[in-house]
């Protein structure tokens, strides 16, 4: 956007910040420009998180915040306008980054009577960890027995997909397994296979 539209642009904000008045005859009227004109800074308020999408009968509301920011940070940007959003929203990004972050607790010594650190029962906790790696392990070691018959089923001349399929249909219930032949039967005979 041009250096005009910006300026056009901060007047618009102004105007509809103070008269609590986002739309777009309002900014035609009072800033005496075009439809479009005045479209266009609404769909940029819009962006900006300014005012909201227009509802079904076009009304829209405002969503900005007017934010705090430091005395050092407002004599910056007083002091340059045209860097002024630049500074704006380099302060935002590190304010959300600190808010993202999430705080750790403090650590304070154990509690010797319930072994609590931070307000964390470790032992609680050790004992969770220690059952969910002990169930990995053995989860491990049954797919690697699973893997052994198969191969060992393959090895007799077995044929191992036809063995998972039947242990497939084995797991469904009877009413499950009926509608799924009829199916499949159903749909042999549309193709024709």
């Amino acid at each position: 956007m041009d250096k005009g539209f910006d300026e056009l642009y901060q007047e618009a904000f102004n105007l509809v910040i103070s008269e609590k008045n986002p739309s777009i005859g309002f900014i035609q009227r009072q800033l005496r420009i075009g439809y479009n004109r005045a479209a266009s800074i609404i769909d940029r308020m819009e962006a900006e998180r300014v005012v909201s999408a227009a509802d079904h009968l076009g009304r829209r509301e405002i969503i900005y915040k007017e934010e705090k920011l430091p005395e050092e940070i407002q004599e910056a940007i007083d002091e340059n306008p045209y860097l002024g959003k630049y500074i704006r929203n380099e302060y935002k990004k590190q304010q959300k980054k600190i808010e993202s972050e999430p705080e750790l607790p403090v650590m304070k010594e154990a509690d010797k009577t319930n072994n609590v650190v931070g307000g964390i029962a470790v032992d609680k906790l050790k004992s969770l960890i220690e059952r969910v790696e002990r169930l990995e392990e053995e989860k491990k070691a049954i797919s690697s027995d699973v893997r052994d018959i198969f191969a060992e089923a393959k090895s007799a001349g077995f044929d191992v997909k036809i063995m998972r399929m039947i242990l497939k249909l084995r797991k469904m219930n009877a009413a499950d397994r009926d509608e799924e032949e009829f199916l499949l039967e159903t749909y042999r005979k549309a193709l024709d296979i």
